[in-house]
């Protein structure tokens, strides 16, 4: 069950995540872990938000197939 609890809470803030992206109008910074800043960005349509929205829908696709795939497995 503790595998199902991290999923959910994992997809909660993933769900979480990509609603920030989507409602956030400003710009989009990347840093390295140096503090090198190395690119920016309005994210208003741009390339940086919407690889970002992609990723973070892939990642919520995977995270539901997971739980539904849990789901259906037979209990023991």
């Amino acid at each position: 069950m503790n595998e199902i609890e991290s999923i959910k809470r994992h997809l909660e803030q993933l769900k979480s995540q990509l609603n920030k992206i989507n409602s956030y109008h400003g710009w989009l910074y990347v840093w390295t872990q140096d503090e090198t800043m190395v690119f920016m960005d309005i994210t208003i349509d741009s390339e940086l938000r919407a690889l970002i929205k992609r990723k973070l829908e892939d990642s919520i696709k995977f995270c539901e197939e997971q739980l539904k795939e849990n789901e259906n497995e037979p209990k023991s």
